[in-house]
Formats: C-alpha cells, sequence, structure tokens
C-alpha cells in the first residue's frame, strides 16, 4: 500500500529532500550517513594535509640547507683566494708588532652547542695585572688591533671554520661557553643554526646595541633563514664595513660582560656581576 506525501512529510526533513523523495515514491528511504563517518573522513583529510605541509617544510629546509651550504664553500673559497695577500700582510704585521701567536683561538658553542675552535686575527697584547688576571680590554687593545676591528680584518681566519662547516657566512655570532647557563631558553635557541661571521645583528647595530636585542635579532634569523635573507645580509654587511658602524659598545673598548637577562640573573650571577672582573676573550 503506497503512503500518501502529505500524510508523513507535511513538516519533517530529517536528511534532506532525497528522503522525502522515496517516502513520497514509497520506497525505502537510505540511511543517514553516520555522524562518526564525516568525522573521519574529516580527520583523514586533515592529516594528509598535515602530512603534506610537513614534507613541504621538510624539503624546503633541506633545499636551503644544500643552497647556504653551496653558498658557504664558494663564498669563503672565493674570499680566502682573493683576501690571501691581505691576510698575509696582516700576519706579518701582527708578528711584527704583537708577536706570537698570530691566531686567537678560544673554544665556542656551535651548533645545538658543541663545541668548537673559533679563529681570528690577534687585536690584543696578554698583559696581566699581579694576581694573573688580563687587563682590561682598552689596556690590551694595540693600535694595529683597533684597525683590524674597525675593518672586520681580525675575522677572515674564520673562512677556515667555514670551509670546516663549523660555521657559516650568516648566523648569530659564536659568544662564549661561560654565557649559555646565562640564556633564557629563549635565547638558547640561537644555537639551533650555524653561527656566523657575520648575522642579522652585526646589521642591526653590532656591539652598539644591549644584548637583549642582539639575542632578539638572533631568534629572528633563527625563525626566518633563508637565502633571500642571507643574501640580504651579506649585502648590508658590505655597507656596514665601509662605514665602520657599530664596532664598539659606547663606554666600551670593545664590548661589556653579558650577565644574564633581568629575569634569569640569580643571586650568584648578580655578585659575581658587581665584584669580578670579567675576562675578555677578544672578540
Amino acid at each position: 500500500m503506497r503512503l500518501h506525501e502529505q500524510e508523513l512529510v507535511p513538516d519533517y526533513n530529517p536528511s534532506s529532500h532525497i528522503l522525502r523523495e522515496h517516502i513520497t515514491e514509497g520506497r525505502d528511504a537510505p540511511t543517514p550517513p553516520h555522524p562518526h563517518h564525516d568525522g573521519r573522513k574529516v580527520g583523514l583529510m586533515s592529516a594528509w594535509i598535515s602530512g603534506n605541509e610537513r614534507t613541504r617544510a621538510i624539503a624546503s629546509r633541506t633545499v636551503y640547507r644544500v643552497a647556504k651550504r653551496t653558498m658557504d664553500l664558494a663564498g669563503a673559497v672565493i674570499c680566502g683566494i682573493l683576501g690571501s695577500p691581505l691576510m698575509l700582510l696582516t700576519a706579518l704585521a701582527i708578528r711584527w708588532t704583537m708577536g706570537r701567536p698570530v691566531l686567537f683561538r678560544h673554544c665556542r658553542p656551535g651548533l645545538g652547542e658543541r663545541p668548537f675552535m673559533c679563529l681570528k686575527f690577534r687585536t690584543m697584547r696578554g698583559e696581566q695585572d699581579e694576581r694573573g688576571r688580563l687587563l682590561s680590554d682598552a689596556e690590551r687593545l694595540t693600535p694595529l688591533g683597533d684597525f683590524l676591528r674597525r675593518t672586520s680584518l681580525d675575522e677572515l681566519p674564520q673562512l677556515w671554520n667555514v670551509l670546516k662547516g663549523e660555521m657559516s657566512l650568516v648566523g648569530p655570532r659564536p659568544l662564549e661557553f661561560r654565557y649559555l647557563p646565562r640564556y633564557t631558553p629563549e635565547q638558547r635557541r640561537r644555537h639551533d643554526v650555524l653561527p656566523g661571521i657575520t648575522g642579522w645583528a652585526q646589521v642591526h647595530g653590532r656591539n652598539a646595541i644591549e644584548w637583549e636585542r642582539k639575542f632578539a635579532h638572533d631568534l629572528w634569523y633563527v625563525d626566518h633563514c633563508s637565502v633571500w635573507v642571507d643574501t640580504r645580509i651579506l649585502a648590508m654587511t658590505l655597507g656596514k664595513v665601509f662605514s665602520a658602524q657599530g664596532i664598539t659598545e659606547p663606554g666600551h673598548a670593545t664590548a661589556s660582560e653579558f650577565w644574564g637577562t633581568a629575569q634569569n640573573l640569580t643571586s650568584d650571577t648578580r655578585s659575581s656581576a658587581a665584584g669580578e672582573q670579567p675576562i675578555s676573550t677578544n672578540d
């Protein structure tokens, strides 16, 4: 027996017009889709999209690492060849005015805070006071060393660190191991990338800005590094070198000691900052 449409569906429409048509024609109505089925499909689609995004991100980072390493090798080789006469003259001048050693070597934390031996041309003498502590930077910095720092020629030996893969042309500057416990967890992220000869902080004030701003610039680079950003920094570095901007911190021969941000200072660090003379490491 066929049912009349108006006897069953005057107001009720449980699953759209399809259900109404089936009732009107006297056929069995299809079962409405279970909400869990749709949820499962949405979940699978979201996982597929998320997986594709992760794959693209990994591929993009891989391409960037390969391109960056290629830029580093090409730049280090070209600069090393073209700058070799200048580096030889610089080494002879240091040997003549300050004696040995010509190079300053210091262990610094690199990528993942792994230690490496960072190289620079010497710019200071090694004079100490009667208690065996190094004199201040201003007392030890030589006229030749001041010239090398102002022209950034003291950084040229780090091209060897770049060739070895310990540094990059562009990245946060390698600082000292004793700074590690003074960082906030966020500031320690600066070691998520290779340290560099120049970086985003160097082209935005270098030593003329406070430590917190330097670290903020470093973290911006960690989050936004790309071939374009690296190329931009290298181009900006040329202008900064010729203008000799930000070489020293106001009131200091080089830069002040980093004792930690205000919220990260411990009582021991505060007492050290108040009564302990920092040991300069010529950077």
